[in-house]
């Protein structure tokens, strides 16, 4: 009697402790994904302001900045969750540095911009 409790118990908190860790990962993976999409959306951003001119370009220039600043916080803010492999860990790097590597791009496209308005 003693021993199916505790199987039964076992099986319980085994199934919680999956469930939680199944749901911190989906919730990093979320994070992941909206990051991306923010970061998309400031290129788009970024590419209006090309095309554009004058006040409207400055105006949407000004926006992307904003933009930036913000997926530039929430990137500092990534960590990795607690318990990955380290192939998990290292794909969360590279999926990591890929983004900061399409921040920099973005960041020297509005660099570049900023210059030829100067000439």
């Amino acid at each position: 009697m003693k021993n199916s409790r505790l199987v039964a118990l076992a099986a319980i908190l085994g199934t919680a402790l999956l469930v939680a860790t199944g749901q911190i990962f989906a919730s990093q993976n979320e994070s992941l994904q909206a990051i991306q999409q923010n970061i998309k959306a400031a290129q788009q951003k970024l590419d209006q302001a090309e095309k554009a001119q004058g006040t409207e370009r400055d105006q949407l220039m000004q926006e992307h900045m904003k933009m930036m600043e913000q997926n530039m916080k929430a990137m500092q803010g990534m960590q990795p969750r607690q318990g990955m492999t380290m192939q998990e860990h290292e794909q969360w790097m590279v999926d990591h540095q890929k983004m900061m590597n399409t921040m920099m791009q973005q960041m020297m496209q509005e660099h570049h911009m900023m210059m030829e308005k100067m000439k």
